[in-house]
């Protein structure tokens, strides 16, 4: 029971940080695209912190054979990488 009880605490962690650093990049920023690449990437980070913190290491599961394993905070932080590299080209583009 203790373990659902830590794994309910981390995803309420992680959600409560995803709003406050939601909230802090809108409003100094005021965009939108920003503020979501830096909210991936911020919480795939504090993800991989989490896991290393309860599990001492990284636990990657999704396996799709011709990539190496990775995990969802994998995928959070290149999304987030990919988006905020394309809100600058374009606003470069745009200049």
């Amino acid at each position: 029971m203790s373990n659902q009880i830590q794994s309910s605490k981390s995803k309420n962690f992680v959600i409560g940080i995803w709003d406050l650093i939601g909230n802090l990049t809108f409003d100094i920023w005021h965009s939108k695209s920003l503020s979501l690449g830096i909210i991936l990437i911020a919480v795939g980070a504090i993800s991989n912190i989490i896991d290393r913190i309860y599990f001492s290491c990284v636990i990657d599961f999704i396996d799709l054979r011709f990539w190496p394993v990775f995990n969802l905070a994998d995928v959070y932080i290149t999304v987030g990488g990919i988006m905020i590299l394309a809100l600058l080209v374009r606003t470069t583009d745009s200049h």
